[in-house]
């Protein structure tokens, strides 16, 4: 090559790398002179990001390529909005390695987080959201990232580390009251789920004092999490109405104690559904109302199947009639559930009631869930209890003797029953949308 050629390569070369450097570079003087100045204007300098040069190689041999974070934060972005994590994710480990002092370092991590949430991989996403908070914490990411890492925590049923990021988070001044909300309900649920009644109560009646507080002022982006609150709230009493059992062998002023015991406690969680269907998310409205409608059959069966001890009148029943103390036994448990079955029936049709208004105000508002669809199989299957002879519906029950199948509450995306839509995917174009979080858990998978 010509010494002439030779120079024109490398000033080619120079001055893209010199303003990749920061470096100001002169501009050619084009028509007349200025005037001249008194004093000389400060000098421009340049912050732009590094590029890496790589060879590789191409048809007429090696090419030289350039590789910077923007681009690779960009190519990163467009496969995550496509659902392609983990080739997403091969971009952004990339840039993290090659560019560990950029300034798309943050939200790299927190895409790659959201990368390793969607291919269920919760461990992973948990290690990228850390990291991003133990170096970016005051941003905007950092904030996300607690929130997400929260979640990740419920998802693999850590709830007391859920609990404990949530509890950070609620201790930051900038969270809207949305967030805020969000932070108080999802710390509640984690309590739930540790079994700790008191602290799950505490932080949920917390979450309802604070929305009170601020309604007048600022309006909830989302009543998602609010909903939930008031949800929780009456799995509690719901919980402990399933844990009471009548002692058919105790004292009889014992029993009584506590029937109204489980009375009072069904009436306490009916009030707090009642309270949750009022706020109008329609996820938590037909989840409320099959919990109201189950209260109802469970009370039922619990009286179907808790009997008095019938020893002492069968073995005189027997000793009249000549048959066994056994055979006596049977008899009088027969004639005793048909007439508690003939009393306890509205119950029964109660608890329909509630379960075909579910239906209803499920299809009303077009909500797509499990909970309107268990609600029309409870429909159903009471109906048929009912169409039974009052002997054949005492042995149905008693052969079952199962409580409604609990669910698991795992919102869809926003456009099918309201819950919020995941935090943002951070791209360097903000209008690009964030996918659909199709797995479970915005509020926890769990319900009782």
């Amino acid at each position: 090559m010509k010494r002439s050629a030779m120079m024109r390569t490398l000033a080619w070369l120079w001055v893209p790398m010199l303003v990749a450097c920061g470096t100001t570079v002169p501009k050619p003087v084009v028509g007349p002179p200025r005037a001249k100045q008194t004093k000389n204007p400060p000098a421009v300098k340049l912050v732009m990001e590094p590029i890496r040069l790589q060879a590789v190689p191409g048809p007429d041999g090696p090419e030289v390529k350039v590789v910077d974070a923007g681009g690779l934060f960009e190519k990163g972005g467009q496969l995550l909005s496509g659902k392609k994590y983990r080739e997403a994710l091969k971009f952004y480990d990339q840039l993290l390695q090659g560019f560990p002092a950029s300034r798309f370092v943050s939200p790299t991590l927190y895409n790659a987080g959201l990368c390793h949430e969607w291919l269920g991989q919760f461990q992973q996403a948990a290690t990228r959201y850390k990291e991003l908070i133990g170096r970016f914490g005051q941003t905007k990411e950092a904030v996300d990232a607690g929130f997400r890492l929260g979640g990740c925590y419920a998802e693999v049923h850590n709830w007391a580390a859920s609990a404990q990021v949530f509890q950070v988070l609620l201790l930051r001044q900038e969270l809207s009251a949305t967030d805020r909300i969000e932070a108080f309900a999802r710390k509640g649920l984690a309590h739930f789920r540790l079994g700790d009644a008191r602290a799950a109560k505490s932080t949920l009646e917390e979450t309802v004092r604070y929305h009170h507080s601020i309604e007048a002022v600022e309006r909830l982006d989302s009543d998602f999490f609010l909903a939930m609150a008031h949800y929780y709230l009456a799995a509690i009493p719901h919980v402990e109405f399933r844990k009471l059992e009548l002692d058919p062998r105790g004292k009889k002023r014992d029993m009584a104690r506590a029937l109204d015991d489980k009375a009072r406690l069904l009436i306490l969680s009916q009030a707090r559904y009642i309270k949750t269907i009022k706020v109008k998310n329609p996820y938590w409205a037909t989840a409320s109302g099959f919990q109201v409608g189950s209260l109802y059959r469970e009370f039922y069966t619990t009286l179907l199947t808790s009997l008095p001890d019938f020893t002492p009148h069968a073995q005189r029943n027997a000793k009249r009639a000549r048959i066994t103390v056994e055979e006596a036994r049977k008899q009088l448990v027969q004639v005793y559930m048909e007439e508690v079955h003939k009393t306890v029936k509205p119950l029964l049709r109660k608890a329909i009631r509630v379960f075909e208004r579910n239906v209803e105000m499920g299809e009303r508002v077009n909500v797509q869930s499990n909970w309107v669809g268990k609600s029309r199989q409870q429909v159903q299957d009471l109906k048929h209890l009912l169409s039974l002879s009052p002997k054949d519906a005492v042995e149905l029950v008693r052969k079952g003797k199962q409580l409604p199948e609990d669910q698991e509450a795992t919102p869809v995306p926003d456009k099918q029953q309201g819950a919020p839509t995941t935090r943002p995917v951070h791209h360097n174009q903000p209008s690009v949308p964030a996918p659909p979080r199709e797995d479970p858990d915005e509020p926890g998978r769990v319900v009782l």
